[in-house]
């Protein structure tokens, strides 16, 4: 198995229009990656989980938040990646942060096989009150 290429994945992401080879390459080279998995660290992001609930409501047209979250960095990287629920879906994701960057896959539910992959971005919005607000693009 080939080591990951971080590269090569920000560059599938930013540039890729089939979402299941960008998907499987991550998935591939990074998730079956011991070296990888084991550079990584759980920590609390507030960011993804509204994130990912948002692209969830779109998908679904239902409003959704993430459940169950675990969210892991690779600070080498500037890469979060991991799973969750939202509205009956099992959600795997991964994001660069200096990319403001990601990518997440719904699974439709655990006894199907059908998937939907998104790519999303973000951006944190000064609302003027000392907090922000979060705009997302799909």
């Amino acid at each position: 198995m080939p080591k990951p290429n971080t590269a090569l994945l920000e560059e599938k992401l930013k540039t890729g229009t089939d979402f299941a080879a960008t998907w499987k390459y991550f998935m591939d080279h990074f998730a079956e990656d011991g070296a990888f998995l084991s550079a990584g660290t759980p920590v609390n992001d507030p960011l993804l989980p509204q994130i990912l609930g948002a692209v969830v409501a779109r998908l679904t047209g239902q409003r959704a938040a993430l459940s169950q979250v675990f969210v892991i960095e690779v600070p080498a990287c500037q890469l979060l990646h991991g799973a969750g629920f939202a509205a009956g879906r099992v959600v795997g994701f991964f994001y660069f942060k200096k990319l403001d960057l990601g990518m997440a896959s719904f699974l439709e539910n655990l006894n199907s096989d059908r998937v939907s992959f998104v790519r999303f971005s973000s951006v944190r919005l000064d609302t003027g009150s000392g907090s922000s607000a979060l705009s997302l693009t799909e």
